[in-house]
């Protein structure tokens, strides 16, 4: 089953999936009824001007099979973006998704200009809440603490340079990098300190940037930082969503990494055999599913290893406060963050 609904936090997710599953099957049964030609077009869907000019009935009828046919289409299109929204890590289908909601508002409007018509304003109510709920999600962060940002300035042994798609962490080492996903509508810059960490310990880190802090929209730039810079062992890394976010890219493009580093996450596919995988998780997190963690084992390759943090939770891999629903940590951020950097060779 998607991690989409099998994690309660995605419930923003989940909503705008359901809304758009609603519409879907509304307009498919709507439209084969208007495209069977055996019930006329409802006049509130369209401006009294247009309709004038379908005063005919033969041409009104015309009219309606072929409005039928549109809105059956509408209505298979509707049910692509609720599947894209349920399925979570396509990048273009999600940006499809709030892109055909944008222009679905628009066409809403269009047709309404200025009327107040019952039909017409529900399903403007549905598109709008949709967008609300998706836009919602992704500017309700979690923000940088002022330790964390701290981490953003170069030093005598790391240097951490802004670049295109985050922030790069240049440290000693120059065989291993480890590109990293950060959790959803989580600040990104709120994993500053354990990217400094990694790097100062040899492993240079890439910090990515993801469109409304949800890393799904974001799956295309690890390709584009292994153009740019050259390492012997790329290994690709999240926490939470970003997680399953690094195992998707991971199982899809094997021959890219080395390995994946899982944060309070798992895989939601199979991994190719060939890789490396270690999971690291809190013994305090109560936002990860753990039935959802314990069923991924049969997707893992047969070199993975799994450690659990005594005392750790799910919000004390970054810095960035207690988040929602999770556990009360017994040990420090900083002593969580420490034992990833211990624990990852």
């Amino acid at each position: 089953m998607n991690w989409i609904i099998t994690e309660p936090h995605n419930l923003p997710l989940i909503l705008c999936g359901v809304f758009y599953s609603i519409l879907c099957i509304f307009s498919i049964v709507t439209g084969l009824i208007y495209a069977s030609g055996k019930k006329k077009l409802n006049p509130l869907e369209l401006s009294d001007k247009f309709m004038e000019k379908l005063s005919d009935e033969e041409k009104l009828k015309a009219f309606t099979i072929k409005m039928g046919w549109v809105t059956f289409v509408v209505g298979i299109v509707q049910g692509l973006t609720a599947f894209s929204i349920f399925n979570g890590y396509n990048t273009f289908l999600n940006i499809f998704a709030i892109c055909f909601t944008i222009f679905s508002i628009c066409s809403v409007m269009f047709k309404l200009k200025g009327k107040i018509n019952l039909f017409p304003v529900i399903k403007l109510f549905f598109y709008a809440t949709i967008l609300l709920i998706l836009w919602l999600a992704g500017v309700k962060r979690y923000s940088a603490t002022n330790e964390a940002i701290q981490y953003l300035k170069s030093s005598e042994t790391v240097k951490v340079s802004k670049i295109e798609e985050g922030y790069f962490f240049d440290g000693p080492g120059d065989e291993i990098a480890i590109i990293f996903f950060p959790g959803a509508r989580v600040q990104y810059t709120a994993y500053a300190k354990l990217m400094y960490k990694f790097a100062e310990n040899g492993k240079d880190c890439f910090l990515l940037a993801s469109p409304l802090n949800f890393a799904f929209l974001n799956t295309y730039t690890p390709e584009k930082i292994m153009q740019k810079y050259s390492y012997e062992r790329w290994y690709i890394s999240g926490h939470s969503l970003g997680g399953v976010v690094a195992c998707r890219y991971a199982s899809d493009k094997p021959s890219k990494v080395k390995g994946v580093i899982c944060l309070a996450s798992y895989p939601a596919k199979e991994l190719p055999s060939n890789l490396e995988y270690i999971s690291i998780y809190g013994s305090e997190d109560k936002v990860l599913n753990m039935e959802m963690l314990e069923k991924s084992k049969k997707y893992l390759p047969e070199n993975n290893q799994i450690f659990v943090i005594d005392g750790g939770n799910h919000s004390g891999f970054a810095n960035y406060g207690k988040q929602d629903g999770d556990g009360k940590a017994k040990i420090s951020s900083d002593e969580q963050q420490d034992f990833v950097i211990n624990n990852i060779y």
